[in-house]
């Protein structure tokens, strides 16, 4: 016996919304991700920042400048 329609419309319904959800799942991974390393990466730089502040001529940082 063939699948009734209505229930091969709500399988396919189902398959889309899945995906879809699993699109938004990694999407929302990946804008944390972007958020979290950007905030590391401006921590990493401030603290260059103020090290690199304080950097007299003959000093030796841990940047080897």
């Amino acid at each position: 016996m063939p699948p009734r329609p209505d229930k091969d419309f709500a399988v396919t319904a189902g398959v889309a919304v899945a995906f879809a959800t699993g699109l938004g799942g990694v999407a929302t991974v990946y804008g944390v991700w972007r958020a979290v390393g950007g905030f590391l990466d401006r921590r990493r730089m401030a603290r260059w920042d103020r090290e690199w502040e304080h950097v007299e001529p003959g000093w030796v940082t841990r940047y080897g400048h």
